[in-house]
């Protein structure tokens, strides 16, 4: 038999360098589930042991078995798509008992009378089968579908329907009785108690009903869900349910407490819970009923729940995705078969769970005691029937799901925790690869390490590693596992600056949380001296933009591939010079604000180096550079010329640097005016203005121009004119 799963791989750097050994461990019950497994258990601990054996008893031709039953030291199976039920002996012979000529069996009991029970669809008859073959129809209601069949004590049998969602008994002289009709469409389950009643359960709504000896109803609990899958009656009389569906808003179980780890969580995977198709005619006589049940395989959530004798709910198991198709008791709570793995988990009363085993069928569609202390396992997507003892095996595995170390990397020790079992074994081994999927380019699996304290990694060097455990039990008693780490060391590769922003010229950033009388600069170190190293401060968001001539901020990303920490070295050099000139060294914060006043107008480029010193010794080290764009450095205002006439006063704008962007002029202190410039565009260096006179009371008037550069520098000129 082989198991598949899904882990959640988890690696602990020691402080994210890269010339520091980095940790992949796998330890937990969601982590083991991500590989695979085969003839071993996973628990919710993280433990893996030894499962118990199973073998297969029979290959039917049918793709799905929904219902299993045991009786007469045989199984007896309903299969799907072609409606027929099958015996199984001992020997794995398979005998067609039943061709209903109807697609669907979904339910199958075993009698008191020593007769086989078959529920068949879309028809929705109830046949018997003796001993001898002989077949009749026990039960023939109204309703389009039985989903299931339940004996009382008394010998009364139980029955379940679609399309008007009703329960029946059907006395042993085939008396028949309509105990009642729920308000949803379908009652899909049903578990017969030691007290001579049943349990119910309903879809679309999810609903839990009880039945006791009086055949009075009664709703214990609402469950949320779409659909009640699977009912299993408890020996202290509560019951469990398995449900499944996207649960609805309203009363729903409490979150079980978590003990610790994932142990009432379950486990998440993504699965798809198998459809029943609607198929045949509609039977003559009956008014069109809705579909069966069916759920979106989109989305599949389901639980496990208990709900005791007195009303009390918990919810033992839950799974953001998976869903449980069936149940069977246990001694410490339940055996759960679901999809889409074809798992079979055991779920017990105090909230943890262990998965016992994975079939190749895509779902666990039914459970039953073989009645010789075994259990058989009906899996759909294919039909299959196993037999599981009560015996652990001798042998299993577990290859764990690849692990990404990043970039290639050397491999270091290898070590395992978990409890020896005298004379029992368990042995690690290898492989490495440089692609994301073993193929023929990875190596050979290592020799198999059995020592945990003197074991390592002994595959090549490479991005990729995949591990193998292998359990062998001795004298009937299994080793337990319970951690796998190692140890590798990435090999070193250079950091990058990805991009580097220049800003505005003026525009910089408060530093966040800055309570000051004087907004501190985020990036801005107004003591450091050029080359001097700035002194270490946390990367912060930036804060409020603001404006302060002659600043100019830069902020670049970076990025290292070993995760390293890195520090920023800051240089500049003019456009037209080769020579490399020291701003700062040593920044940790990707963002640097400089005072340009300290070097003449012109323009510049930034140079900013990433040093991946900090996580590595100096002869390891490797540094990224990268230049920003070229930008301008303006810090001497426009000059201003006025010449006053008779009716205007022509001003004359001239900057050494960038092109001028406004004149703004004022007459006796009033409010400020725009002008345009004669050409009609401030787009040069050189711009003539018009300031007209027109309006001014007679004698003699101040004059005010202010004139701004592109980068923001102002100078204001003046000039009195004599109004006649």
């Amino acid at each position: 038999m082989r198991f598949a799963a899904c882990l959640t791989l988890c690696f602990v750097p020691l402080t994210g360098a890269a010339a520091e050994a980095r940790y992949w461990t796998i330890e937990s019950g969601a982590e083991l589930l991500a590989g695979e497994t085969a003839g071993l258990a996973v628990d919710s601990e993280g433990r893996l042991r030894i499962a118990v054996s199973a073998e297969l008893a029979a290959e039917p031709e049918a793709p799905n078995l929904w219902a299993i039953a045991a009786g007469r030291g045989q199984l007896f199976l309903g299969s799907g798509n072609d409606g027929q039920l099958l015996a199984v002996d001992a020997s794995g012979q398979l005998e067609v008992l039943l061709d209903a000529g109807e697609p669907e069996i979904h339910a199958v009991a075993y009698g008191p009378d020593g007769r086989v029970y078959a529920a068949t669809s879309p028809d929705g008859q109830v046949r018997s089968i003796s001993a001898e073959g002989e077949v009749s129809t026990f039960f023939d209601p109204p309703d389009r579908y039985i989903w299931s069949l339940a004996f009382a004590a008394d010998g009364g049998l139980f029955v379940a329907t679609g399309g008007r969602g009703r329960l029946y008994r059907v006395a042993p002289d085939g008396t028949q009785r309509q105990v009642f009709e729920s308000k949803d469409t379908h009652l899909t389950s049903l578990a017969a108690d030691s007290r001579g009643g049943v349990y119910a359960g309903s879809s679309p709504s999810g609903i839990v009903y009880r039945v006791d000896p009086a055949l009075e109803v009664f709703a214990v609990h609402d469950s949320g869900y779409q659909e009640v899958k699977a009912l299993e009656a408890a020996p202290d009389g509560g019951v469990y349910a398995a449900v499944v569906g996207t649960a609805q808003p309203g009363p729903a179980p409490p979150q079980a407490p978590d003990q610790g780890g994932s142990t009432s969580a379950g486990v998440t995977v993504v699965v798809s819970a198998p459809e029943t198709p609607e198929q045949g005619a509609q039977a003559e006589g009956v008014a069109e009923t809705p579909a069966p049940p069916q759920l979106s395989p989109a989305a599949q959530p389901g639980a496990v729940l208990r709900i005791r004798a007195d009303g009390a709910v918990e919810r033992l198991w839950f799974s953001a995705q998976q869903a449980p198709h069936c149940l069977a008791l246990s001694p410490d709570g339940v055996l759960v078969g679901t999809g889409d793995e074809g798992r079979l988990y055991r779920v017990r009363d105090d909230h943890t769970w262990s998965m016992e085993g994975e079939f190749p069928g895509r779902q666990i569609t039914a459970i039953s005691p073989t009645g010789d202390g075994g259990l058989a396992l009906a899996t759909s997507n294919p039909g299959r029937i196993y037999r599981l003892s009560t015996a652990a095996g001798q042998q299993g595995s577990f290859v764990s799901a690849v692990h990404d170390a990043g970039v290639v990397s050397a491999w270091g020790r290898l070590t395992w925790e978990g409890a020896r079992a005298a004379d029992g074994v368990v042995s690690l081994e290898s492989r490495s690869g440089n692609t994301a999927t073993p193929d023929g380019t990875w190596s050979d699996w290592s020799p198999p390490h059995t020592d945990p304290g003197s074991a390592s990694v002994s595959s090549a060097d490479a991005r990729f590693l995949q591990l193998r455990a292998t359990l062998k039990a001795a004298a009937g008693s299994s080793p337990t596992l319970t951690s796998i780490r190692a140890a590798y060391l990435q090999r070193n590769l250079p950091p990058e600056i990805v991009s580097i922003t220049v800003y505005d010229a003026g525009q910089v950033f408060q530093k966040p949380m800055a309570v000051t009388p004087e907004a501190p600069i985020l990036g801005l170190d107004p003591d450091a001296a050029p080359g001097a190293a700035a002194p270490p401060t946390p990367a912060l968001p930036m804060g409020n933009a603001l404006f302060r001539r002659g600043l100019r901020t830069f902020a670049w990303q970076s990025r290292d591939a070993n995760g390293d920490r890195l520090a920023f070295d800051i240089e500049y050099r003019a456009e037209t010079d080769e020579r490399i000139r020291p701003l700062r060294r040593g920044l940790e914060d990707p963002v640097f604000t400089w005072d340009t006043s300290m070097v003449p107008d012109g323009r510049y480029v930034l140079r900013v180096t990433a040093d991946d010193a900090p996580s590595n010794p100096s002869r390891l080290a490797l540094r990224g550079t990268r230049e920003s764009r070229v930008f301008l450095v303006d810090n001497t205002p426009p000059l201003v010329s006025l010449q006053a006439g008779d009716a205007a006063v022509e001003a004359l704008v001239v900057d050494a640097a960038s092109p001028v962007r406004r004149l703004e002029y004022s007459v006796d202190g009033g409010p400020w005016g725009e002008l345009h410039p004669a050409d009609g565009i401030s787009d040069s260096p050189e711009e003539r203005f018009s300031i007209p006179l027109d309006g001014l009371s007679p004698g003699a008037h101040l004059v005010v121009a202010r004139a701004t550069d592109q980068l923001g520098n102002v100078s204001v000129a003046r000039v009195e004119v004599h109004t006649p």
